[in-house]
This record gives C-alpha cells, structure tokens and sequence, in this order.
C-alpha cells in the first residue's frame, strides 16, 4: 500500500518521465495506465497534451502543499495557479476538439482562473469543514475574518454570522461576475473563435459556459 507521502512520489515520478512513462522507473497504477492509453489516443490524433497534464500536476502539488502551511495563500498565488488550472482543462478541450491553439493563448489571459475561482467559491462551506481554506490570506485583515471561527462553521447560514465574511463573499461574487461581464464582451457567443466549428462552439458554451454563468444568478 501506498501512505500519501509515498503516493505523490510515485506520481512525480510518472509525470516527470512523460511522454514516455513505459520507461518509468516505479510501478504504475489504474490511473497511469489510463493516462497511458490517453496518451497514445491522443497521439494517434496529433494532439499533444503532456504540457497540460505537467500544469494541472503543479496544481495539485500547490493544492496539497498549501495544506500543510500554517499562512494561508495569497491573491495573487491563488489567482496563478487557478489560471494555470483553468488554461490546463480548457486548452485540452481546444486540442481535443481541433481548435486554435494560438486564439485561445490569446484571449485565455482574460480569464484569470474565473472558472476555477468561481468553483472555489461555490465550494466554500463544503471546502472550510475539510479544513481547506480558499479564501486568500490579504482578506483575513481586509474583513477582520476569524480565520478560526471559520473553520468551525458546518453550513452557509453558520458561515453568515461570522464578522465580515458576507461582505468579502459579496464582494468576490461582484468581482468574478464583472470580470466575467468584461470577458464575454471580447469572447462574444464563440469563445473568441477558438474552436473548429459552430457546432462544437455551441456543445462547449452548453456543457461548460452556461453551467458557469448559472454561479452568478
């Protein structure tokens, strides 16, 4: 059996032998064997994905290092690694679906990790009661926010009577919704033409952007 210390060593090893993790040098698992066959599927279509997978690797890597410490991450860390994150996911959607590649870097600097940023914040009560804050440290003094109260609340109405935390709340829907308002202004109705075809621009916008934007109502 694997204890977590040992798991994410085994995980660092198959990343870092990618693309060709048959020569990795640690015993793999289900989950490398089906990055294995994703990879060779994806192969099989031109499309490289391994830069996503090295992205979202870091990602998880930052998301359990930040556990440990005993501050709390800043804005301008975690709007980083959510950018990271949400250019991971949604480049591999646009490769997958034979998309262009170089739009989508263009206008994906607007985003500034919203998606992920958005689902942080939807996750907030589940997330505090696992002793996972995504709350960034600068909002502590900001709102006067008792971080230990915080991590005490079991439901959204408990989260409510703690000093400051509606008006941060409210303000971090406010400002994820205008920079999300901005954005749809530049993308318009077909994410900026970074995908193939119409049909595919409308299977995106209502698997993935209409489930979004229902956060903010």
């Amino acid at each position: 059996g694997y204890t977590r210390k040992s798991y994410l060593v085994q995980k660092q090893e198959v990343i870092a032998s990618l693309p060709n993790i048959s020569d990795c040098s640690v015993p793999l698992l289900t989950e490398d064997l089906l990055l294995v066959h994703l990879l060779r599927e994806s192969n099989c279509y031109g499309v490289d994905v391994v830069k996503e997978i090295i992205n979202l690797w870091s990602v998880m890597c930052w998301d359990n290092e930040r556990q440990s410490r005993t501050t709390l991450a800043t804005r301008e860390e975690m709007i980083h690694y959510a950018t990271l994150q949400d250019d991971s996911i949604l480049g591999v959607c646009i490769k997958v679906f034979n998309g262009d590649m170089q739009r989508f870097c263009e206008i994906s600097g607007l985003l500034t990790g919203i998606l992920t940023r958005t689902d942080w914040l939807s996750d907030l009560d589940g997330d505090l009661q696992k002793g996972i804050v995504n709350i960034p440290l600068e909002a502590l003094a900001e709102y006067n926010l008792g971080l230990s109260q915080l991590l005490t609340c079991k439901s959204w109405e408990e989260l409510r009577t703690v000093p400051g935390f509606p008006s941060w709340y409210a303000e971090e829907v406010r400002s994820l919704n205008d920079q999300w308002t901005k954005t749809r202004v530049v993308l318009g109705q077909n994410f900026g033409d970074a995908f193939s075809s119409r049909l595919l621009t409308f299977v995106f916008q209502k698997l993935m952007i209409e489930e979004f934007e229902r956060s903010f109502e």
